[in-house]
């Protein structure tokens, strides 16, 4: 298992573990950062996805920063995504 995999499994197990104690602003911020490790990597549509479940989590609980963390990430990932020749 390489970093990212770490990473990756252990924002899973975090994110299940905010599920379970009901924690709505724990699950969006892993989410989030979920979004930015794929990101780094290049994970662009896993990123895409990160960011859009984050902000639909974050308007159904009414967390605006983190609505606008995940905008924030969204405009990255079109930033940075390669254009196909």
């Amino acid at each position: 298992m390489d970093r990212r995999d770490e990473a990756l499994a252990a924002l899973d197990e975090a994110r299940r573990i905010n599920e379970k104690i009901d924690s709505p602003d724990g699950v969006t911020d892993c989410l989030l950062i979920t979004g930015r490790v794929h990101l780094h990597f290049g994970g662009w549509d896993e990123a895409d996805s990160c960011f859009r479940a984050a902000i639909g989590l974050a308007r159904e609980h009414r967390l605006p920063a983190y609505v606008q963390e995940g905008a924030e990430g969204l405009a990255e990932v079109r930033r940075l995504r390669p254009t196909p020749a």
